[in-house]
């Protein structure tokens, strides 16, 4: 079917299962080679962020991601330095082992990174702890993360039962926001 739409195609379809397999990781090792080589050259400090979850097929994973400031091109850059399995779980121990793994590819030393942006797991502290054998005073909690957390406990998502609700049926469900509407009358 190919051949009658555009003989010439075959030269460039992949004769083999492998082949775009192949063709992907060429690309993403180009890709990691650029990023190093830009990240190398950059002047200004590399803040890191990683955060690990368990995939739907039971893998323990960390994504490792950097963010810098580009003064050539006046703009903030980010870029997805790797996605790692981690041995065993999601302790402080393993995740600084997967990143301080990725971050000695990149060349990325104690002297080069700015600040480490996470969300609150006590796992991220010591995972910091670890890695950070100059400075404590570098660790970040993520704002997304904090104002997530702000949310979900003002709409009481995941925390207290909406079974005490008593009141206006339009907060049923909503525990925190039923104490404020309840606080606000009196």
């Amino acid at each position: 079917m190919v051949n009658c739409i555009n003989p010439r195609a075959l030269n460039v379809l992949p004769k083999c299962a492998d082949t775009s397999k192949n063709w992907t990781m060429s690309v993403c090792e180009e890709k990691r080679r650029q990023v190093a080589a830009i990240l190398s050259q950059t002047q200004v400090k590399v803040h890191i962020s990683f955060d690990g979850w368990t995939s739907g097929n039971g893998l323990e994973l960390v994504a490792i991601v950097a963010t810098w400031y580009d003064v050539f091109t006046v703009t903030l850059k980010n870029a997805l330095l790797g996605l790692k399995e981690i041995e065993g779980r999601h302790i402080g121990e393993n995740l600084a082992s997967s990143v301080s793994a990725v971050l000695n590819e990149f060349g990325l030393t104690d002297e080069r990174i700015g600040c480490y942006i996470l969300d609150n797991a006590f796992n991220n502290d010591k995972a910091v702890d670890i890695l950070d054998d100059v400075n404590s005073n570098r660790r970040l909690h993520c704002f997304g993360h904090i104002l997530n957390l702000c949310v979900r406990a003002l709409l009481g998502a995941g925390g207290e039962s909406s079974s005490e609700y008593d009141g206006d049926l339009r907060w049923k469900g909503f525990p925190g926001l039923s104490k404020l509407h309840r606080w606000k009358d009196g």
